[in-house]
């Protein structure tokens, strides 16, 4: 009988966990994604502090395994890195100067300053590698068709940065952030 006291419990776990128990032919289908995995043993989560224009470099911690990444349409914004002008990584994110209330009616209001965690390959602590390297946040202005193959190439995200179908925000420091990396 006490048992029976934990359905409810098991069903919700089970409920937010459903993506696990999909299997990636369903999830390609329902979303055109590309799956791509970094073997690198370990990976750096940083905290980057943002005002409007500009950002700054606060915390970082090594994290053990894999870092793996899927291209989606991005809803707010998202982090980008091109290594001679070809997709090296790529990590949705949510606005940090946006704040949302959810409540009786969804509210918008924009903050001077704010943080956020993105997860980043070792390699972004290779300072030689990192000569090779542009590393963008943008901004989502609309939705875009076909997302996964514009992304690709730097000359495509460009040509979206024209159509003024997304906005860039940040231009992130390939040297500052190496050396961050390995203090």
């Amino acid at each position: 009988m006490k048992y029976y006291a934990l359905l409810p419990l098991i069903f919700l776990f089970s409920a937010l966990n459903c993506k696990n128990y999909t299997s990636k032919d369903s999830q390609n289908y329902r979303h055109k994604s590309e799956d791509v995995s970094i073997n690198q043993g370990f990976y750096f989560t940083v905290n980057f502090e943002f005002t409007q224009d500009n950002y700054q470099l606060i915390s970082k911690h090594q994290n053990d395994g894999n870092l793996s990444f899927d291209i989606q349409i991005p809803t707010d914004m998202f982090l980008v890195a091109y290594k001679k002008d070809k997709l090296f990584f790529y990590s949705e994110l949510t606005d940090p100067l946006t704040m949302r209330t959810v409540g009786e009616r969804e509210m918008e209001e924009t903050m001077e300053k704010g943080s956020l965690n993105i997860n980043l390959p070792k390699e972004f602590a290779n300072k030689d590698s990192t000569k090779n390297l542009d590393i963008y946040i943008y901004k989502v202005n609309e939705y875009m068709e076909n997302f996964e193959s514009s992304v690709v190439l730097k000359e495509k995200l460009e040509e979206l940065e024209q159509q003024q179908v997304i906005r860039k925000r940040y231009t992130i420091n390939a040297s500052q952030l190496a050396h961050f990396l390995n203090q």
